[in-house]
């Protein structure tokens, strides 16, 4: 059932699963940080985002019983850069990834679920974007913009942008959403709502991206990816 805030943090839970951080819950419950992407590895106002004070309490106490990572590159990187999250860190696997390397046919139905032709001979280009000020669409947006109608004349072209771009106050100002709706050309989709670009990345051919995560799981199935190289972007030190 789905339960409001208020009354969560007052219910003594036997197991709390956060996907992202939060401070909302009671300190005597178990809690296991099970993450919503592969380990990106992107600092946070020059902290690592997971083995940071992100995951203690005003104490300093590491806040998880257990954090859960995707594979043993990042658990021995946590061994030897942040060794007091090493015992309570467990590789799991990633089913995103797994989901995505099974070789399920559907190339087809998804090609025509988008609107696109299967045999057009057309390549297709899958443009992804995180958000923030270092993001592809808020650095480049209106440029790139305006010439996604030339791309399309020779590509398809799917675009994939965060949701918090279309929410000015995480986005610049601008609303993303509005300036994307603008663009009426054949062979382009937009992915307008909260629905992950996943399904879509077995059907591109490149993918051009920033430090977004999309990047990470499109590697798994070695296909070129031209990436967005913003120098002011840190990573930690187990990024990958």
């Amino acid at each position: 059932h789905l339960i409001p805030l208020k009354i969560a943090s007052q219910i003594k839970w036997d197991l709390i699963l956060f996907p992202d951080h939060s401070n909302y819950f009671r300190k005597d419950c178990k809690k296991i940080y099970i993450g919503h992407a592969l380990h990106s590895g992107k600092l946070v106002e020059g902290e690592p985002y997971i083995f940071s004070n992100r995951s203690r309490d005003s104490l300093g106490k590491i806040i998880y019983d257990k954090i859960f990572v995707s594979s043993d590159f990042i658990l021995n990187g946590v061994k030897t850069f942040y060794p007091e999250f090493y015992t309570r860190t467990r590789v799991v696997g990633n089913l995103q990834a797994d989901e995505l390397s099974e070789n399920i046919d559907s190339n087809k139905h998804l090609f025509e679920q988008i609107g696109f032709t299967p045999n057009n001979g057309k390549k297709t280009i899958m443009i992804a974007s995180t958000w923030g000020t270092n993001s592809l669409i808020q650095k480049t947006g209106f440029d790139l913009i305006k010439n996604i109608p030339i791309l399309s004349n020779k590509y398809n072209i799917i675009l994939s942008i965060h949701a918090h771009n279309f929410v000015e106050k995480y986005s610049g100002g601008v609303n993303w959403l509005n300036v994307i709706s603008a663009i009426k050309q054949e062979n382009v989709f937009i992915i307008k709502d909260k629905s992950a670009p996943f399904p879509f990345l077995r059907i591109s051919d490149v993918l051009i991206a920033d430090m977004t995560s999309v990047g990470l799981y499109f590697a798994l199935l070695c296909k070129p990816i031209v990436f967005l190289d913003i120098p002011s972007v840190k990573f930690d030190a187990i990024s990958l």
